[in-house]
């Protein structure tokens, strides 16, 4: 929770942030890599202290907030080259992503979520751009549409002149 505070209080404390992280790192034992409550020992199996690393990575570093009505994305500088987060499940959908130290992400949809399907119109619909998710770019209002199967959409992020950039995933349903 140290490293997302970080992470979200700005650039100046991305060091602080990666120390977090990396102290929340150092719970885990070898030689099954499971968390203790210390990084000395302590309660073994503390799955509190490896769901805190997961945050760090997925809320933190990637920058994924669930919103009432939105996904939320503004990914930081990652202290190594490239995370891939598969299977993030939003909205009926299965989402990859694919977050870089070097400026930019992609995001794209896997497939379906057929057992937590919000709406059962994506399967019928006709039209390709109805029924699906879009990615909004906060800093210039650009929309893209991301749809099942399709390359994926590289965007820019943390860093340089992109440090702002954030975006929101909703669905986009055709009435």
């Amino acid at each position: 929770m140290f490293a997302i505070g970080s992470l979200d209080a700005g650039s100046k404390y991305e060091q602080q942030a990666l120390a977090f992280f990396k102290r929340g790192y150092a719970n885990q034992q070898a030689p099954f890599k499971v968390w203790t409550e210390t990084p000395t020992g302590g309660t073994v199996n503390f799955i509190t202290g490896a769901g805190g690393f997961l945050q760090s990575v997925i809320n933190g570093y990637c920058g994924l907030r669930l919103n009432d009505d939105s996904l939320y994305v503004k990914p930081y500088n990652i202290p190594v080259k490239n995370m891939i987060l598969h299977n993030i499940h939003y909205q009926g959908f299965k989402l990859v992503f694919n977050v870089s130290n070097e400026e930019y992400f992609t995001v794209r949809v896997s497939g379906f979520d057929e057992d937590h399907l919000v709406d059962t119109r994506i399967y019928n619909s006709t039209s390709r751009h109805d029924d699906g998710l879009i990615i909004t770019d906060e800093t210039s209002g650009k929309v893209y549409d991301l749809n099942i199967g399709e390359k994926a959409i590289q965007l820019n992020c943390c860093g340089g002149e992109h440090v702002d950039n954030s975006y929101t995933i909703t669905r986009n349903v055709g009435l």
